[in-house]
């Protein structure tokens, strides 16, 4: 535990903007995620009641955001099942909606060159290139 703990501490110490950044989202958290205030913008991102709202026009939703008296934690739910949501959790989220931004629009942009788009997993694009196309393609 006391390697795991300085493991943790180190990457804290290291990374200090990665943690002012949880702390703006755990405050944005509490205020405009909540309905509580007006929007509060977070780098490309707009957050609002219950949503994210990205560059691309698309959001991401979280239904019925509330903060748990009991549990002091703020909540979502997804389905049927309630979520804890804090400001690493909503950073993760947000990076990985931007990503699958830039990702898919790198696929149109393969697309637009006459590729068949075949499968996306993570950040891996895969098409469907004649074979006397793979090495133009590459």
């Amino acid at each position: 535990m006391e390697l795991a703990q300085q493991s943790v501490d180190t990457y804290r110490t290291v990374n200090a903007p990665i943690q002012y950044s949880w702390r703006k989202l755990d405050q944005a958290i509490r205020t405009a995620w909540l309905g509580k205030g007006g929007p509060v913008q977070f780098l490309p991102c707009t957050i609002e009641y219950g949503e994210v709202k990205l560059p691309s026009g698309l959001s991401l939703k979280y239904d019925r955001p509330a903060f748990d008296f009991e549990t002091g934690e703020h909540t979502f739910y997804y389905g049927k099942f309630k979520h804890k949501i804090y400001g690493a959790k909503l950073l993760e989220n947000i990076v990985q909606a931007l990503a699958r931004i830039v990702v898919m629009n790198a696929a149109l942009r393969i697309a637009d060159r006459g590729y068949k788009f075949a499968l996306q997993a993570h950040d891996e694009l895969v098409f469907v290139v004649p074979n006397s196309e793979v090495d133009i393609a590459k």
